[in-house]
């Protein structure tokens, strides 16, 4: 019989939590306030999507193209976390106030464990192994 493996398992998990959480969180954070940088608001609707279709193409082991649309879609993550991660740390050093209801050192923070926890879901996706026998 085959099964997803541990690492596949709990990558998957990651990605449906940032999936949901990251939109959600990025309209909390912008509330009312999207409409002055709308690709600042749009970049984490499109991460979240990216890992819900990568969560999708998991469904099935049987799916060896799942593997590298989750993979991709966690490089993607990365990617766009990155410079909002570097940007915020910017922000920060010159006092520039961010539009979320918290202070923007809590901001900072939030975006740092999102960014590791992307890095995380890469690495479980890339050393998970395509099928594993129960």
């Amino acid at each position: 019989m085959q099964s997803v493996s541990y690492r596949l398992r709990l990558s998957r998990a990651l990605a449906l939590a940032g999936g949901v959480l990251l939109p959600l969180l990025e309209t909390l954070r912008r509330w009312g306030t999207w409409w002055d940088h709308p690709a600042s608001f749009l970049d984490d609707w499109l991460i979240g999507a990216f890992l819900l279709v990568g969560v999708w193409a998991t469904q099935s082991p049987q799916v060896q193209q799942g593997l590298s649309v989750l993979s991709a879609a966690w490089g993607f993550a990365c990617g766009m976390l990155y410079p909002s991660i570097v940007g915020q740390w910017q922000a920060l050093q010159i006092g520039r106030p961010d539009p979320a209801p918290i202070s923007s050192e809590a901001v900072f923070i939030v975006k740092i464990v999102l960014g590791l926890g992307a890095v995380s879901g890469l690495l479980l996706t890339l050393t998970a192994p395509e099928r594993v026998r129960r």
